[in-house]
């Protein structure tokens, strides 16, 4: 009983919050129930960003864009040391501006493959130890989903569209330690991408995201809840357009973040909402951002 409060206080925690989120740095591995099983479910994004344009003569106006998408997400477990994983997004995108009509773009985004395997593991020998593990992450995205739609007047904009057009490379590091009923998630990824069709080319991103859960076992033993706060930052490189610097692009953002993992037998539902405390963007201000989802383990 206790615990299925404890699970719906952290739904109604999460419900109202605005949201952002690394599309990567969401598969964790180690330290759950369900860490060595393969896994399906969908996840829900939310992300905005805001900000005001003078456009001389003293006039100002607001714009924010929405950020929204379902994600269906899968996991294959070869070996202990291996697991390989794969998202495939719906997006939906949406630019609106004080001066004119809203504009959407949606569609399939680009496929991501990627892959975490073992580098090593040290087991506790007793509850006062902690248990290490270091999993070097790559991959790539694919060029799948649509970057070629137009608003009402006929622009493209590049950062609005569903996918990117272009082939991205990630790497990075996931380290995880447990110490009783506390773990620690390191994860450090980096990503580069090609130019696209347009000439486009995103910038490079680096990431970092640190979570800290505390285990909650039900008094069955079939249910395991682990609250989580942490915090995610991303340094991003200008984008650039037919090798020019692109207008409002690249900066330096960081956030904190709190949420849950609930597992319940095979089935685990998870909910995290991301609030910035500092930024340095040469453009629009991030918003919050909110990740939740559902999954099967088998």
């Amino acid at each position: 009983m206790k615990i299925k409060i404890l699970a719906l206080l952290a739904l109604l925690t999460f419900t109202g919050f605005q949201t952002r989120a690394c599309d990567i740095c969401s598969f964790y591995f180690g330290l759950n129930p369900n860490y060595n099983l393969n896994q399906i479910g969908l996840r829900y994004r939310y992300r905005s960003i805001s900000g005001s344009h003078d456009h001389g003569g003293g006039i100002q106006h607001t714009s924010r864009e929405v950020f929204q998408g379902i994600d269906l997400m899968g996991r294959y477990c070869p070996s202990p040391k291996v697991r390989l994983w794969g998202l495939l997004p719906l997006n939906r995108n949406q630019s609106n501006d004080s001066q004119s009509e809203p504009v959407v773009y949606q569609g399939l985004g680009d496929l991501i493959l990627g892959g975490d395997f073992q580098l090593f593991q040290i087991l506790a020998t007793d509850s006062g130890k902690a248990t290490h593990r270091l999993f070097w992450r790559g991959g790539s995205s694919l060029p799948t989903g649509s970057f070629r739609q137009l608003d009402q007047w006929g622009s493209l904009d590049h950062t609005l569209q569903p996918g990117t057009g272009a082939f991205g490379l990630f790497t990075g590091a996931n380290y995880l330690v447990g110490i009783g009923k506390f773990g620690l998630n390191a994860l450090v990824t980096g990503r580069y991408f090609t130019p696209n069709a347009h000439h486009f080319r995103f910038g490079e991103r680096l990431n970092l995201d640190l979570t800290l859960r505390y285990v909650i076992n039900s008094e069955s033993g079939g249910q395991v809840f682990y609250p989580l706060v942490g915090l995610f930052s991303e340094w991003a490189a200008p984008d650039h357009l037919l090798g020019f610097e692109y207008p409002g692009s690249g900066g330096i953002y960081a956030a904190g973040k709190a949420g849950f993992e609930l597992y319940l037998g095979k089935f685990s539902l998870t909910g995290t909402a991301q609030i910035p405390f500092a930024q340095k963007m040469t453009g629009e201000k991030e918003g919050s951002a909110f990740l939740g989802g559902c999954f099967f383990s088998f």
